[in-house]
């Protein structure tokens, strides 16, 4: 048999949620501060509530910084599903968190994963006692990851005897090290400058072992305070911010409507689950437990999981017998006004812990009536929905909204019966765009046992609304990885969108208008020549265009006065695509089409339009014509080429024309006198005598 435990700590700006559970003595300690966008506080575990924690007078604690603008709660619950747990408690002399456990079998196991909500640069993390002295061989693995991709890590050795080799992210013990309260046999963990969302501490034991295993937890470490994202340093953050890149285009205009029949669509049903996950009873959903819902879509399994509650009891996971299978529908005994239950669902390859390709998530609070409120965690795309002002109310409750989830909405106290397609006006949705992970809190503020519920389909709460809404999702059409609301240049054809989108950018920087610039409490840019935006999208914002001209054919040229000439390119051809590679448009055909046929001509002469008048003709084609040169000796023909697609488009090419005069013709007297014509007389133009 093979055991398996789970610590798992998440930095959540309001929650830090950590499952003590390990079968080694280890002693380690996190400065995240180094590299902190925000402010910091450093740990102290005699400040702990309760303190002393031990696990078998409460299996939950937490602690409360004051040091970010919003109160900051760090949660930590105690998991023991194995049974193997000896003893854990904080010591108060010595401020840390010691663990023991007893007799693991070689090959055996037990894991930390560390979840920052707000990713956090990892430094001079702390494994200490890493040792071997025949009786057990400790050997312990770090894995880190950013939305799922893994980042590398650098272990060093720290202290006078460290007792193990590094192979990788592996330490493996090799010495003995009887003091379990100095630096030997400690490993230092580091992501250089890489902020990371998870990390993974996986112990295993190497032989048998008859007696206990220790781990520490130290208090030698610092909470971040992550500061808000402003992402066009507006002074506005993006959360509130309707223009997040200044381009003068409202981000909601740069989302794109969910197709609700092309969504994903998890179901939480009882053919789903939930199921048992390293030991979670189904049955007693607690606090840091997780929970496994099979298959919730083709190729996609659904781990939820309890990461905070301070309410009396979750009196059952996912309730079936009422309300609708296929949501997730937890009933809680809320203890307070103001107390809540947090869950998070990670979507993951079936059968692994793989996070699942990204996706869109539209969240609906259901039958959210009588007091219940819900919160969402921040990050979702455009704003949280409701179908009546009358019945949801904007929810200002502290602490179910502040800690990353600013926005929620509270009933009326209006009591519908179910879950019934006929209530529509008691939802709120949030959608989730490029995600793998979604977060939410419920409540209620008559504390009352409440039935909340969940959906995750969401053309099944669109076609219950009122009034039915539009779902955004955040897109980045050209795949650079940077989401249209906060690229300059969504398709990266070269035209930044304020152009293309009809907005003015004299300073040619991006951003409507020109510097010095101002902003309102919206986010949208103000003052000087500000012209042209916010007023929706034309599409050739979403849609590459590129111009090819060959103007090889287009000559400097002589010409006889009185004769007609013309003047022209060898070949102008365009494609439009909304294929990318990588970010680079694709504009082979096909997939690219040709869209020669909005190519726009213009001649001028000396730098003044042409029409087709006088002499002149074609000056809107590849080719001009002029019927009679004469008088327009030295002039300079110019043709510019413009697309309707790309307004940035504008190639020229020129030539010079030049006149020459009819040649002089030798007259010769025609009355066989034998005497020449006198030019000065009349030269080629005098009569003939």
């Amino acid at each position: 048999m093979k055991i398996s435990t789970r610590f798992s700590l998440n930095f959540n700006n309001a929650l830090l949620k950590k499952i003590l559970l390990f079968n080694v003595f280890l002693l380690f300690s996190v400065t995240v501060h180094a590299q902190c966008p925000g402010t910091s506080q450093p740990f102290d575990w005699t400040l702990v509530t309760p303190t002393p924690w031990d696990e078998t007078i409460a299996t939950q604690a937490s602690y409360t910084t004051t040091s970010c603008s919003d109160p900051t709660t760090l949660t930590f619950t105690l998991q023991d599903p194995d049974s193997v747990l000896n003893n854990a408690s904080t010591g108060v002399a010595d401020p840390r968190y010691q663990i023991t456990m007893n007799n693991p079998n070689a090959g055996e196991e037990v894991s930390f994963t560390i979840n920052f909500t707000t990713p956090s640069v990892l430094s001079t993390f702390r494994v200490d006692d890493i040792d071997n002295n025949g009786d057990f061989d400790d050997n312990v693995s770090f894995i880190a990851t950013i939305e799922g991709a893994n980042v590398p890590l650098t272990l060093t050795g720290a202290g006078a005897v460290p007792s193990f080799n590094i192979v990788g992210q592996t330490a493996d013990g090799q010495t003995n090290n009887t003091n379990s309260t100095d630096d030997n046999g400690a490993v230092i963990v580091n992501s250089g400058t890489q902020a990371i969302d998870r990390l993974i501490i996986t112990y295993t034991a190497g032989i048998d072992r008859t007696g206990g295993q220790f781990i520490w937890l130290s208090g030698d470490y610092s909470i971040c305070c992550p500061e808000p994202v402003n992402s066009d340093d507006d002074g506005i953050d993006d959360l509130t911010d309707l223009d997040d890149d200044n381009d003068g285009i409202l981000d909601i205009n740069e989302y794109e409507i969910i197709d609700c029949t092309n969504q994903d669509v998890p179901v939480f049903g009882a053919a789903q689950g939930p199921n048992s996950y390293f030991g979670s009873d189904v049955n007693n959903p607690t606090v840091g437990d997780s929970y496994l819902y099979n298959s919730v879509y083709p190729g996609v399994d659904a781990i939820v999981t309890i990461v905070f509650s301070n309410d009396t009891d979750i009196l059952e996971l996912d309730v079936t017998s009422t309300g609708v299978d296929d949501f997730f529908q937890p009933q809680i005994d809320h203890a307070t006004g103001t107390s809540y239950t947090e869950f998070r669902i990670d979507f993951v390859v079936s059968g692994t812990t793989t996070p699942a390709p990204l996706s869109d998530y539209t969240l609906t609070a259901i039958d959210n009536d009588v007091f219940e409120f819900v919160t969402f965690a921040n990050g979702y795309t455009g704003d949280v929905l409701i179908d009546s002002t009358s019945n949801e109310v904007l929810y200002t409750g502290n602490p179910a909204n502040v800690g990353g989830f600013d926005v929620g909405y509270v009933s009326d106290g209006t009591f519908i019966t179910g879950v019934a397609a006929n209530t529509p006006q008691y939802q709120a949705a949030a959608t989730y765009s490029n995600v793998s992970s979604v977060s939410f809190r419920f409540g209620d503020t008559s504390s009352n046992t409440s039935n909340h519920s969940i959906a995750l389909e969401p053309c099944v709460p669109e076609d219950n609304w009122i009034s039915d809404p539009d779902f955004y999702s955040e897109i980045d059409t050209d795949g650079d990885g940077i989401p249209n609301h906060l690229d300059s240049d969504s398709d990266n054809d070269g035209c930044d969108d304020v152009l293309e989108s009809g907005g003015n950018d004299p300073d040619g920087d991006g951003i409507i208008g020109e510097a010095p610039y101002s902003y309102d409490s919206d986010g949208l840019v103000t003052e000087t020549n500000v012209t042209g935006g916010y007023d929706g999208v034309t599409g050739d914002e979403i849609i590459a265009t590129q111009v090819n001209v060959d103007a090889t054919l287009l000559q400097d040229k002589n010409v006889t006065e009185g004769d007609a000439t013309t003047f022209t390119i060898s070949s102008a051809t365009a494609e439009n695509t909304t294929t990318f590679a990588a970010g680079v448009p694709d504009y082979t055909v096909p997939p690219a089409t040709d869209s020669s046929g909005n190519i726009g001509y213009q001649w001028q002469e000396n730098g003044v339009d042409l029409t087709d008048t006088g002499v002149y003709s074609g000056t809107n084609t590849i080719t001009l014509a002029i019927s009679d040169v004469s008088g327009l000796d030295g002039n300079t023909y110019n043709l510019i080429v413009t697309h309707r697609d790309n307004v940035c488009i504008d190639i020229q090419n020129s030539a010079v024309l030049t006149v020459d005069p009819l040649p002089e013709i030798d007259a010769v007297n025609d009355d066989f006198s034998g005497t020449p014509v006198d030019s000065a007389a009349g030269g080629t133009t005098a009569s003939v005598f």
